[in-house]
C-alpha cells in the first residue's frame, strides 16, 4: 500500500484526487504515511504542501515522523521542515508561562491571561477535580482572554515592525525583543515549512500568522496542489458536520431584514469612487452579469410586490417558542403548529401591517383572495436576489483587490479578495453575521464547480444543502414576526469534493471504504463526481497485503491463539430478573440480594436490568478467569457514583464486584475499588496512563468506558510484565518498535449500540444542533435511497417536533430510520473502532476474550465487510453472527428509493430552471434536454454512462423496462413509482394515498397517434428520434415525461404539421428575456404555444389565461395561439383576441385539422 501511496503523491501526471488506503488496524497505516511524507520531502523539490490531518491532536504523527527523519540520518531535517499547528488556546497553554515577555509587552490583556493560566494550571495538579471550574476557565480563555492578548500582538508588530509580511516574519525570527512571539505562536512562520500537522478542527479555522491577514487552509492558495494525508478518514465527516453545524447556528439572520438592509443600503447610499471604478472594470469584463443597477431594480420590484414596506405579523397573539417552520432542501416542507397545513399572507394596508395566518386546507381554502402574498414566492425571490447579488460580489472583490494591489508599494502586503468582499458588504452595512450568511461557506471561493463538459449542475444534497425558516415572535420585537433564517450550503462531501479537486487527497483508516452514509463519506458520490481521480489500490495490492497479514497472524491459524467469542445473553431473553442472576452465580443470596437492589434501582424497566445483568456476567468472566488481567468494558454510557446515575450506578457495580471476589476465592489482595477503573473523556490521557502503568505492573484492572471516548486511535496497550508468557504475532520493524515488548488488553465487552440516530424523545436536550444534525441524517439516508420521500418528510416533521417541544412520535418513520443500512453500518463501525483497541501489538494471550450481548448481533451489519482485511479478532465476532444465526431481514426499497429520489431531484432543476433568469448556459441545457428525451426516451447502461443527463435524470428499475407507474401530488413534489405491479394493485397501495396515478409509457404520450400522420415517422427517423419506447434499463422520470418529454414531442410534431400544411416559418426565440414563455414566434408580437393537453386545464382554464396574459405583458406581445396537438373531450375554440386556444391540430384518424388550419392561414402572409 505504501507504494500505492508513493506512486499517487509523486505522480506528475496523475492529477488531483482521492485515494482511500483501508488498511486494518494494527497494520502500521501512520507508521507508513509518516515514511511516505518524509520520502517525499527527501527526494523532490515540489514546492507542493502536505498536510497531515486528524480529528484528534494525540493521533498525529509527530514521533513516527521524528523516527523517519532520525533513521535518515537528518534528525535536525524534522524542526526545518515539520510544523505542529495548534488551537491559539493548546499554544498559549503550553507556551506562555515560560516565556519571558519583555515589560514593555506586557499589556492588561497578558497579565489577565497569565493570571487564568496559572490558575488552571493549579487546577490540572489536583486531578480530577474541580472539572466544571476548569472547563469554565478554559472557554474563558478561549473565547475572551486569548484573543484580547492576540489583539494586542497585532497592534505591536503593526506599531512596531514593517508592513511585509515577510520581513515581519524576520523580525520576529531574529530581534530578542519579538523572539517570544514566533516561540507563543509558531504558526507565524507557517510559510516557512513544508509539512503541517493539525487536526481537521485547525485545517477548517482561521490560522492566525499575526503577519498577515488570518486565513482558512481549505480555501488558501497553501493548499493548492497540495498533498493531504487524512487520518481516521472516515471520522472526519463527523468533525466537519460539526462545524458546518456551529457556523450556519452562529451565522443566522432575519431574511426579511437582510434584504431590506439591502434594498435601503442600494436605495440610498452612493458608492465611493475607489469602489466604483473597479465595479464598472468588472462590468466591462463581463457584459452579461447582473450589475449593480438591475439589482437596484430587483430589490425595488420585490420591495413593491411583496409590501415590503411594512412588517410581517403573525395573527395569532401567543409568544410561542418554536412551533412554525419553513423548511427547504429542494422541495418546501412546512411544519406549522396545531397540524395546520398552510401560510396565508395577507396585506393589510389600513393595519400598515402584512398579516401571516397559519391555516387548515379548508379554512385557507375558504379565505385564500387574489391579493394574498405567496410566501414561497416571496422567499424564492428574495433568494434569486440575494444569489444574483452574491455573484456580483464575488466578481468586484476580485477586482478591487487587484485595483488596491496595483497601487501599493512592494513594502506593503497584499489586500486580499476576502478583505475586498468584507468592505464591499460594510459598505452595504451588512453585519458579520449578515455577511457570513450571504458569502461564506465554499460559495467564496466559488465552490465545487462544474467539470469540464458538464452542464447538469449537481442536484444532490450534498450539492445544495438545505435552509430553513423559523417563524419567531417576542416581546422584543412584538410587532413584526422575525423570519430566523439558518441556512446549510456547505456538507462534508461538498467540502471534501472540493478539497480533491484542488488537492492530492489520501484517506486513511481502517474502515475508509465502510458503505455507509451516516458514519462515513458517501464513497459512491465521490467516485461518480471524481471519476477517474477516484484512486483505488489494485486487487494485487490488497492480495499482498493479506498475504502478508496471514503470515503475521499465523498463530491464530495455527491454534496458539484462539479468540472466544461469547454472547453471554444468547437465550436468556425469556428468564426474569433472578433468573439472569443464577446464571452469574449459583449463591443465593447473592442472587436475591442484587435482584433487590437493581429493582430498586431501575423498576420494571426490562432494558436497564438486563444491561446490569449482562455487565456483572462479564465481570463474573474476570473474576473467575485467571488468564484475564485487563478487560476492557464498553458501552454507550459510563457508570457514575453517588446514587446520580440509577440506570448506570457504579456503587452497585463495584458492590457485585466485592461479592463475585468473594464468592470465587478471589477477595485476598483485590477489591472493586482497586480494579474498577472508569476512564472518561475528561482528564482521559493521564487517568488512561496511570491505569497501563498499574497493568505494566501486573495489577488485575477492569477497566468501563464509552464506545465514543474510546472512539478511533485511541492506545491502550501495556507493558508485558513476562513476554514469555504470550504468543509473538508478528515482526518488529526495529528494536524500538514497542509492538514487541506491550500486549493488548486479554478480554473487551461490546455493549449495546444506542442512539446512533439523534435521539428525538429527548425534546428537552434537542436544540438547534440537534435539530440540524437529525436532518443530515434523515438527508444522508434520503440521497443513497435507504428512506423515500414520504418517510422522508415524516422524519422532517418529526424532528420539527422534538425541536419546538413536542414529544409526539412517528413510529413507522422511526423504524425505518433505525432500520437503515448505513444507521446498522455506522453500529458496525462502532464495532470494529471497539475490536481495533485490542488489535494494536505483536504479544497475545493464548485466548483472547470478546463478550458481547444479543441486541448488538442483531444490530450491526457485516454483509458489508465481505472481501475486507479483517484482523482475527473481527473475523471471529463476523463469524460468531452467522453461527449464531443472527440476520437483519432486508426490505430492500433501493432501487424504487433511488427512482423516486431522482424524480423530485429532477423536479426542482426544471422548476429552478423556469423561475429564473435564462442564460446561455441554461438555455443550451435546455435545448439538450428536450432533444435527449426525444431521441432516447429509454436507454441502455452504456448510453446513461455517456450522457450525463440520462445518468442524473433518468430512473432504473435495475431491469429492462418500456413502461411503469407513478402516482404523484404537488407537481411531482411527492412521487412514488412502481415498476412491476399493475394499476389496479399499485393505486389501491397506501403509497398511493392521496396521490394521482399516472404512466410513463409511449401509450400515454400517444406517440403512435401523432406518428399516424403522413411522414411524420419519418421526419423522427430523419431527425434521430425515438418512434417507439424499446426495454431499456434506464427511462424517462415521471417529471422528465410529463413537462419536458410531452412537451418536446408536441413542439417537434406541431412544428412539422404546419411546415408541411401551411408551410409556416417558425421561429425559434432565442433572446434570453422571453426564452420559453412560448415555443416559437410566428409574427412581430404574434406566437405560438404547442400543447399535449392536460386535463387540468379545463378545471383551471381562467387562471391559466391570466397566467398566459402575463407573459404576453411581460415581453410585449399582441397574440398568441395556444394549439393542442390530439383532440380531448368537452374542449373548443376560444378567441379573445390575444389568445386564441384551437383544441386540436391532428385527428384521431392522424390527418390533419382543417378547421384549426384555417384559422393560423392569415399568420402566414
Amino acid at each position: 500500500m505504501k507504494e500505492t501511496i508513493d506512486r499517487f503523491i509523486r505522480s506528475t501526471t496523475e492529477r488531483n484526487g482521492l485515494l482511500l488506503a483501508d488498511l486494518p488496524t494494527g497494520y502500521g497505516k501512520t507508521y507508513r504515511a509518516a515514511r511516505s511524507i518524509h520520502e517525499y520531502i527527501r527526494d523532490t523539490e515540489s514546492l507542493q504542501k502536505v498536510f497531515f490531518i486528524t480529528t484528534l491532536i494525540k493521533n498525529l504523527p509527530i514521533d513516527e515522523l521524528k523516527k523517519a527523519y532520525k533513521d535518515a540520518g537528518d534528525s535536525e531535517g524534522y524542526d526545518r521542515d515539520v510544523l505542529v499547528i495548534r488551537s491559539n488556546f493548546d499554544c498559549v497553554r503550553k507556551s506562555l508561562l515560560g516565556l519571558n515577555v519583555p515589560e514593555q509587552h506586557q499589556t492588561e490583556a497578558y497579565w489577565r491571561l497569565r493570571e487564568k493560566l496559572e490558575t488552571l494550571e493549579r487546577l490540572e495538579k489536583r486531578g480530577g477535580e474541580f472539572s466544571v471550574l476548569k472547563g469554565e476557565i478554559a472557554k474563558e480563555i478561549q473565547q475572551k482572554l486569548e484573543p484580547d492578548f492576540r489583539t494586542d500582538i497585532k497592534r505591536i508588530i503593526k506599531k512596531e515592525l514593517p508592513n511585509r509580511s515577510n520581513e515581519r516574519r524576520e523580525a520576529i525570527r531574529g530581534q530578542k525583543n519579538y523572539r517570544w512571539i514566533g516561540e507563543l505562536y509558531p504558526a507565524v512562520f507557517t510559510s516557512d515549512y513544508k509539512v503541517y500537522l493539525m487536526t481537521v478542527d485547525k485545517f477548517l479555522v482561521k490560522n492566525s500568522t499575526l503577519v498577515e491577514p488570518s486565513y482558512e487552509f481549505i480555501q488558501h492558495s497553501i493548499s493548492d496542489n497540495a498533498i493531504i494525508f487524512i487520518d481516521e478518514f472516515d471520522a472526519t465527516k463527523e468533525t466537519i458536520q460539526k462545524s458546518i453545524i456551529q457556523k450556519a447556528i452562529n451565522s443566522q439572520q432575519d431574511y426579511i431584514s437582510l434584504f431590506k438592509q439591502l434594498h435601503d443600503a442600494m436605495l440610498l447610499r452612493e458608492c465611493p469612487d475607489n469602489l466604483q471604478r473597479p465595479y464598472q472594470e468588472y462590468m466591462r469584463n463581463h457584459k452579461s452579469a447582473y450589475g449593480y443597477e438591475d439589482l437596484q431594480k430587483e430589490a425595488e420590484s420585490i420591495y413593491k410586490e411583496f409590501h415590503l414596506k411594512h412588517s410581517y405579523k403573525t395573527v395569532s397573539g401567543d409568544i410561542d417558542r418554536r412551533q412554525n417552520f419553513l423548511f427547504n432542501d429542494g422541495s418546501y416542507h412546512t411544519m406549522l403548529r396545531n397540524n395546520r397545513t398552510h401560510i396565508r399572507v395577507t396585506p393589510n394596508e389600513e393595519a400598515r401591517q402584512v398579516s401571516i395566518h397559519f391555516e387548515g386546507k379548508d379554512e385557507y381554502d375558504r379565505n385564500k383572495s387574489g391579493q394574498d402574498i405567496i410566501i414561497h414566492q416571496l422567499i424564492r425571490s428574495i433568494n434569486g436576489f440575494l444569489n444574483r447579488f452574491r455573484l456580483m460580489v464575488f466578481g468586484w472583490s476580485s477586482v478591487y483587490a487587484d485595483c488596491v494591489n496595483r497601487s501599493r508599494e512592494e513594502t506593503e502586503d497584499l489586500f486580499s479578495a476576502e478583505n475586498a468582499m468584507r468592505t464591499i458588504c460594510r459598505h452595504f452595512e451588512l453585519s458579520e453575521g449578515q455577511a457570513e450568511l450571504l458569502m461564506g461557506g465554499l460559495n467564496w471561493s466559488g465552490g465545487v464547480q462544474k467539470e469540464e463538459g458538464e452542464s447538469v449542475p449537481d442536484l444532490s444534497f450534498y450539492a445544495n444543502g438545505f435552509r430553513y425558516f423559523e417563524f419567531t415572535d417576542s416581546d422584543s420585537h412584538l410587532t413584526q414576526t422575525a423570519f430566523n433564517y439558518i441556512q446549510i450550503l456547505d456538507t462534508p462531501e461538498k467540502i471534501l469534493l472540493y478539497l480533491c479537486r484542488k488537492s492530492k487527497v489520501v484517506g486513511i483508516s481502517a474502515t475508509a471504504t465502510l458503505p455507509t452514509v451516516i458514519a462515513n463519506y458517501d464513497t459512491g458520490y465521490l467516485s461518480d463526481m471524481l471519476k477517474d481521480r477516484y484512486v483505488q489500490a489494485e486487487n494485487e495490492v490488497y492480495e499482498n497485503i493479506r498475504q502478508e497479514l496471514d503470515q503475521q497472524w499465523m498463530a491464530y491459524s495455527e491454534g496458539r491463539i484462539s479468540v472466544r467469542v461469547e454472547i453471554i445473553d444468547h437465550n436468556l431473553d425469556h428468564l426474569l430478573l433472578e433468573e439472569r442472576l443464577k446464571d452469574v452465580a449459583s449463591d443465593r443470596d447473592f442472587v436475591k440480594g442484587f435482584a433487590s437492589k437493581i429493582q430498586a434501582k431501575v423498576g420494571d424497566n426490562e432494558y436497564l436490568w438486563k444491561r446490569y445483568c449482562s455487565i456483572i456476567k462479564a465481570m463474573r468472566e474476570f473474576v473467575a478467569r485467571d488468564d484475564i488481567q485487563s478487560f476492557l468494558c464498553l458501552n454507550m454510557v459510563l457508570p457514575k457514583s453517588g446514587g446520580n446515575s440509577p440506570a448506570f450506578d457504579r456503587d452497585l457495580l463495584e458492590e457485585a464486584m466485592d461479592d463475585l471476589l468473594e464468592i470465587h476465592g478471589k477477595a485476598k489482595g483485590l477489591s472493586a475499588s482497586s480494579c474498577i477503573v472508569v476512564l472518561k473523556g475528561e482528564n482521559f490521557a493521564a487517568e488512561r496512563d496511570e491505569v497501563l502503568d498499574r497493568l505494566g505492573r501486573g495489577e488485575k484492572i477492569f477497566i468501563f468506558s464509552s464506545y465514543k471516548t474510546i472512539g478511533a486511535g485511541q492506545n491502550l496497550q501495556y507493558d508485558a510484565v513476562d513476554v514469555s508468557r504470550f504468543v509473538k504475532t508478528g515482526v518488529a520493524k526495529g528494536s524500538d518498535d514497542s509492538r514487541i515488548w506491550m500486549k493488548d488488553m486479554d478480554a473487551l465487552f461490546l455493549g449495546d449500540i444506542t442512539n446512533i440516530s439523534v435521539n428525538t424523545y429527548d425534546a428537552e436536550n434537542f436544540g438547534k444542533e440537534e435539530l440540524a444534525r437529525f436532518l443530515f441524517q434523515a438527508e444522508y439516508l434520503y440521497q443513497n435511497d435507504e428512506i423515500s420521500h414520504s418517510i422522508l418528510n415524516r422524519l422532517i416533521r418529526l424532528g420539527f417536533r422534538a425541536y419546538a417541544g413536542n414529544r409526539e412520535g412517528d413510529s413507522v418513520a422511526a423504524k425505518k430510520l433505525s432500520d437503515a443500512k448505513s444507521i446498522r453500518r455506522q453500529a458496525t463501525r462502532d464495532i470494529m473502532q471497539a475490536v481495533g483497541r485490542i488489535c494494536r501489538t505483536f504479544l497475545k494471550n493464548p485466548v483472547v476474550y470478546i463478550y458481547t450481548v444479543e441486541s448488538v448481533m442483531t444490530k450491526v451489519e457485516f454483509d458489508c465487510l465481505e472481501g475486507q482485511l479483517l484482523c482475527p479478532e473481527m473475523k471471529a465476532l463476523v463469524d460468531a453472527k452467522r453461527q449464531f444465526g443472527y440476520r437483519q431481514r432486508e426490505e430492500d426499497e433501493r432501487v424504487l428509493n433511488r427512482a423516486e429520489r431522482i424524480s423530485t431531484r429532477g423536479k426542482e432543476l426544471i422548476m429552478k430552471m423556469l423561475s429564473r433568469d435564462w442564460t446561455e448556459e441554461s438555455m443550451l441545457l435546455w435545448k439538450r434536454l428536450r432533444e435527449t428525451v426525444l431521441a432516447k426516451p429509454t436507454a441502455t447502461p452504456e448510453e446513461s454512462r455517456q450522457n450525463e443527463i440520462i445518468e442524473k435524470l433518468y430512473v432504473t428499475g435495475g431491469e429492462a423496462h418500456k413502461a411503469y407507474l407513478y402516482a404523484q401530488k404537488g407537481d411531482f413534489s411527492d412521487v412514488v413509482i412502481e415498476f412491476e405491479n399493475d394499476r389496479h394493485v399499485f393505486a389501491a397501495g397506501i403509497r398511493c394515498e392521496g396521490k394521482i396515478v399516472s404512466c410513463v409509457s409511449e401509450d400515454d404520450a400517444r406517440l403512435q397517434d401523432i406518428l399516424r400522420y403522413p411522414g411524420m415517422q419519418r421526419h423522427f427517423w430523419e431527425k434521430g428520434w425515438a418512434t417507439s419506447f424499446m426495454p431499456e434499463e434506464f427511462i424517462l422520470s415521471p417529471v422528465l415525461f410529463h413537462n419536458i418529454y410531452k412537451g418536446a414531442l408536441g413542439e417537434a410534431a406541431g412544428r412539422y404539421i404546419l411546415q408541411r400544411e401551411l408551410g409556416m416559418e417558425l421561429h425559434e426565440i432565442e433572446d434570453p428575456s422571453s426564452f420559453e414563455f412560448f415555443d416559437y414566434q410566428i409574427n412581430e408580437g404574434v406566437y405560438l404555444d404547442f400543447k399535449h393537453w392536460k386535463q387540468q386545464y379545463m378545471v383551471d382554464r381562467e387562471k391559466t389565461r391570466e397566467e398566459i396574459r402575463r407573459k404576453l405583458d411581460i415581453i410585449g406581445g399582441q397574440r398568441v395561439y395556444i394549439i393542442n396537438i390530439l383532440a380531448v373531450d368537452s374542449f373548443v375554440p376560444h378567441n379573445d383576441g390575444r389568445i386564441v386556444e384551437i383544441p386540436c391540430l391532428l385527428n384521431t384518424d392522424g390527418t390533419a385539422n382543417e378547421k384549426a388550419l384555417r384559422l393560423l392561414k392569415g399568420e402566414c402572409i
